[in-house]
């Protein structure tokens, strides 16, 4: 599962990912952009806990903004 680093994009494909956050202190947010836009919140995560949460994203790149210790992966659901 590939981890997430802040400010560093990674392409993900169309369709349903896991973002997995494991925070002691700190926040995590998933930002996506299509076609070379600037980047955006994806909603609903933004996140000061540990989770999983499912994502539908279209193709894209993705970034995560850490904060804290937090640490971010994002992996495509169909694969596991």
């Amino acid at each position: 599962m590939p981890e997430l680093e802040t400010a560093i994009p990674t392409g993900r494909s169309r369709g349903n990912h896991n973002f997995k956050v494991i925070i002691g202190t700190g926040t995590a947010v998933l930002q996506y952009s299509v076609e070379n836009e600037a980047f955006g919140d994806v909603p609903n995560t933004t996140v000061s806990a540990s989770t999983g949460l499912n994502v539908k994203l279209p193709a894209c790149r993705v970034q995560a903004v850490l904060t804290g210790d937090a640490q971010a992966w994002i992996t495509d659901v169909e694969r596991g």
